[in-house]
């Protein structure tokens, strides 16, 4: 049987833009106490000039995120969701 995602797990919803380094350090030390979800912005938090800067920290930081969760194998991290600027965005993942 599939776990649905339950609304009730996503709590207070956090917003941050794809140009700040800090994300991975965020979820994986837990700097953020009760934070329960995440949403990392390439929309209206990223000016256009800085979408590859974006691109470049979210490819990074999934990166990271990944190795982190194979190696250590936590479960209590943050739902991390990406708000794309547009339906192409997601393209950047095949290259």
């Amino acid at each position: 049987m599939k776990n649905r995602l339950s609304p009730w797990n996503l709590g207070a919803t956090l917003y941050m833009p794809a140009t700040r380094e800090d994300i991975a350090d965020a979820v994986l030390h837990g700097k953020i106490p009760g934070l329960r979800s995440l949403v990392i912005c390439l929309e209206d938090a990223v000016s256009e000039a800085d979408i590859p800067i974006a691109l470049k920290n979210l490819e990074h930081l999934l990166h990271e995120l990944s190795n982190s969760m194979r190696s250590l194998g936590k479960n209590d991290w943050p739902l991390v969701f990406i708000r794309p600027r547009h339906a192409g965005m997601p393209k950047w993942a095949d290259g």
